[in-house]
């Protein structure tokens, strides 16, 4: 597989994560069932798999260092969120709040260097909604589980957004190269 199909591949694999992941977050905004913990540690699954995709398929080494940082994130994450299933919730919980506050780092690393507006705002929303999960899970360890998953929510779909704006202009941009 050369870089640009790399590029490609983990962009749509890392937009689907995020996809997962959101309906989990919006789920259990209206109840907790461990579906909704485990589409959610799932779509991280799927974000540090396509992560890694764009790692290895980055000529950049500086926007490749942001990428690394997102797979050790949303590994991190996908970690925790088992650990809840497996009835750690505080352990579970730490762990994916700092997996959370590493993929909104690494997005913003990736954001710092970037040329293109397009991806720039995709980096800046994936580091956003990322952000936000991190500061949703402050409040569920804080005992504000209500009020934690409707921000959890709200970043979830946000880093889609910005993750969904990536794997377009990465589809765009492979057409371009390959000149289909």
């Amino acid at each position: 597989m050369y870089d640009d199909e790399l590029l490609l591949v983990g962009s749509w694999t890392e937009a689907l994560g995020q996809l997962t992941a959101a309906i989990g977050a919006t789920r259990q905004i209206y109840r907790e069932e461990d579906i909704d913990t485990k589409l959610q540690a799932i779509g991280e699954s799927l974000q540090s798999t396509g992560n890694l995709f764009q790692a290895v398929g980055t000529p950049n080494i500086q926007d490749a260092l942001g990428d690394w940082i997102e797979v050790g994130g949303t590994a991190g994450s996908a970690v925790g969120g088992f650990l809840v299933l497996r009835g750690d919730e505080v352990g579970g919980n730490r762990l994916e709040t700092l997996g959370d506050g590493l993929q909104s780092f690494g997005s913003t690393v990736s954001a710092s260097i970037e040329d293109d507006d397009r991806l720039w705002l995709a980096h800046r929303l994936q580091a956003l909604g990322a952000g936000l999960e991190s500061i949703a899970g402050v409040y569920q360890l804080q005992g504000k589980e209500q009020q934690g998953f409707i921000i959890n929510s709200l970043g979830s779909w946000i880093q889609f957004s910005g993750g969904f704006i990536q794997a377009i202009i990465s589809t765009s941009d492979y057409q371009e190269n390959q000149h289909i």
